[in-house]
């Protein structure tokens, strides 16, 4: 037996629209509160291509007040979950997560869980 739910969310600015897409899959990433406010961040600062350049790490030091040690932390911790991977001056983000083809204006996300050795 399959279900389907639908729920509908709407949000006003494009960093809530990336928020609510990576709280929902949060239960599969494990992000901490500051793990996810640092990421949702760097996909929101991003162009689409590049996350965490040094321009963007400068904007999120001075809005999270928060260390150049703490955040090096913070984007090593993500680069170890591989949601970010180096590449250049920058990461580029796990093509798995919302929003990574650029600039987007809605989400619609399906997750599939099925019971090891049961088809529905």
């Amino acid at each position: 037996m399959v279900t389907r739910k639908r729920y509908n969310n709407i949000v006003s600015t494009r960093a809530d629209l990336i928020r609510v897409g990576i709280s929902l899959m949060n239960g599969l990433l494990h992000l901490s509160q500051q793990q996810l406010d640092i990421l949702v961040m760097g996909i929101d600062l991003s162009n689409g291509d590049k996350v965490f350049t040094k321009v963007d790490r400068s904007l999120i030091l001075s809005r999270l007040d928060i260390s150049r040690p703490n955040l090096n932390n913070y984007i090593k911790s993500l680069k170890d979950k591989g949601l970010i991977e180096k590449n250049g001056d920058g990461y580029l983000l796990d093509s798995r997560l919302p929003l990574t083809g650029g600039l987007v204006d809605s989400l619609e996300l399906t997750f599939n869980v099925e019971i090891e050795g049961e088809q529905g």
